[in-house]
């Protein structure tokens, strides 16, 4: 007994005493003028992700560890410039809403945008990519959470690094409401929303006929819902059609 009791102090005691490494925020660390991947649309292919704990700490900001990560937009006599890093002073977005940047306009034709961020979590996967006869990604079947992991956005293992969440569908023509047809779902990070707006999805249909959904939200996870709210724009929209498809009868 006395050895299990030896075995069991030894155990607590490095657990206490053992230094941990605890977490930080991961950034992309870049400049266009240097990689012009680093420009919009981004493309991390060759990018590598910085630990912002190896950045190191600031001479004027001593104690300040970096807690959000940053992406400078600078217009200079017509040329546009891009900055991604680790940002050590500030909030995320303005007054706490990451969707918006900070502007600014000088003189000699010099505009600045700045954007503050911090990192998010999303489901990813693609109903292409499930094996045959699963349905991981929860294209016709309940999204499962516990067979995806989520990932950060901001890490190596992100397909689109980003601040928000999106979730897109896509479904086979012939037909606004599913009944069997084919369809598929892509769950993953993102930068830019099309609609401007996060928390809400909109739709419309392909040349093709496909019919198509976009979903984008500002939550850690919150990309795993199998509905998310429509937009406004979304609900005055299928209102006209069903309006119009009753006159037409």
């Amino acid at each position: 007994m006395e050895i299990y009791s030896q075995i069991v102090l030894a155990t607590i005691f490095l657990l206490v005493f053992t230094p941990q490494e605890g977490s930080s925020i991961k950034c992309w660390d870049c400049r266009s003028d240097l990689d012009p991947k680093c420009k919009d649309p981004f493309d991390n292919s060759t990018l590598s992700i910085l630990d912002c704990r190896q950045a190191g700490q600031k001479e004027h900001l001593q104690g300040v560890e970096a807690t959000m990560c940053r992406k400078i937009r600078q217009k200079v006599h017509g040329e546009w410039r891009y900055f991604r890093s680790c940002a050590w002073m500030g909030e995320p977005g303005i007054g706490g809403d990451e969707r918006f940047c900070l502007m600014r306009t000088g003189s000699y034709n010099i505009f600045m945008e700045y954007c503050t961020f911090t990192a998010i979590s999303c489901y990813q996967c693609s109903s292409q990519t499930d094996p045959k006869g699963v349905d991981k990604c929860g294209a016709y079947l309940k999204f499962n959470k516990t067979e995806n992991i989520a990932i950060e956005c901001n890490s190596d293992e992100s397909h689109m690094p980003g601040s928000f969440c999106m979730k897109v569908v896509q479904q086979g023509p012939r037909g606004f409401i599913w009944d069997g047809r084919w369809r598929q779902v892509i769950r993953r990070c993102a930068s830019v929303a099309d609609t401007g707006v996060t928390g809400v999805c909109n739709w419309g249909v392909y040349e093709n006929g496909v019919y198509w959904e976009e979903c984008y939200c500002a939550e850690d996870k919150c990309n795993r819902s199998n509905n998310l709210k429509l937009s406004i724009k979304s609900l005055i929209s299928t209102l006209s059609l069903v309006f119009v498809l009753k006159f037409l009868q």
